[in-house]
């Protein structure tokens, strides 16, 4: 059996860029926002038939049934069992699809906001799956975002529309799960602006965690400048009321602010004029798109 690998992250944080290297590992193989999660909700339909013989009452056989040698106990062992069968059946769809052969060891998907998903869930059908989790200064998150919304909405990008706020919910929710997991076995935790300064640092700590030799490639990782500043001074000016000046700053080590904020709050009526806004607008997509 292969081992289980989540990559994920805020939006914009930097999962794209951390999954190409990853998978430029011969033993590791990740799919692109498949949704790992979805899929396995929508495999374990197929054991309906288990659920109802688990459950059922048992019955008398009639003497006809008797004579033709029929006894309860087989409709239970001729059924086909989810605790056996699941783990493989979607180990061989991601083996065949990421043409994972018997080299690699761990196979997975990057999924950015995998924090979301029911993982006591996924914790029964994947024992001892391990997380690899980036982490991106909020406002490098929220004004990427904001700059690929105003693409969107010129027709250049498919990116959601989201107002700066909203945005900002998006970015504490994996904060605040990042903080909460930090220090967990089977979890490891990136900084992106570490990332892209010394990758090769970064990759060996990844490659220990996962068991496996430092084996990435990443001559095309380099630092780079961010998008030109999309936010208006109004959003910013919501974003450091949102969030604490020490994660604005983004200078202190992530231990330092993962023990100084371990749970971010937002304020109540979060939500303001900008945000009503691009829901409308998301809704009169909508309509365009049922029409």
């Amino acid at each position: 059996m292969k081992s289980w690998l989540i990559l994920g992250g805020c939006p914009r944080s930097g999962t794209t860029l951390l999954n190409s290297v990853i998978n430029s590992h011969p033993k590791i193989a990740l799919s692109n926002e498949q949704n790992l999660y979805k899929t396995a909700r929508i495999l374990s339909c197929i054991y309906y038939r288990e659920k109802h013989v688990k459950t059922r009452i048992d019955r008398e056989l009639s003497s006809n049934e008797k004579k033709i040698g029929a006894y309860e106990s087989l409709v239970e062992c001729s059924t086909i069992d989810q605790k056996k069968s699941m783990l493989p059946a979607i180990e061989s769809l991601y083996s065949t699809s990421l043409s994972a052969g018997d080299s690699v060891i761990h196979v997975g998907d990057k999924y950015p906001k995998y924090y979301e998903w029911d993982l006591s869930w996924m914790g029964q059908v994947f024992p001892e799956m391990k997380f690899v989790h980036v982490t991106r200064s909020p406002v490098d998150v929220v004004n990427s975002c904001v700059y690929r919304t105003e693409m969107r909405l010129q027709g250049k990008d498919w990116w959601p529309v989201k107002s700066a706020l909203e945005y900002v919910s998006d970015w504490v929710s994996a904060w605040n799960f990042a903080a909460e997991m930090n220090k967990n076995d089977n979890f490891h935790h990136i900084r992106y602006e570490s990332f892209v300064a010394n990758p090769k640092e970064e990759v060996e700590n990844l490659a220990k965690f996962l068991g496996v030799e430092a084996d990435f490639n990443i001559e095309g990782v380099y630092s780079k400048a961010p998008p030109s500043m999309s936010l208006t001074k109004n959003q910013l000016y919501k974003i450091e009321r949102t969030i604490p000046i020490k994660l604005i700053e983004w200078n202190d080590d992530m231990d330092t602010l993962f023990a100084r904020y371990p749970k971010l709050t937002l304020p109540n009526g979060l939500l303001d004029l900008e945000s009503h806004f691009r829901r409308f607008q998301r809704q009169i997509g909508k309509l365009k798109y049922e029409k």
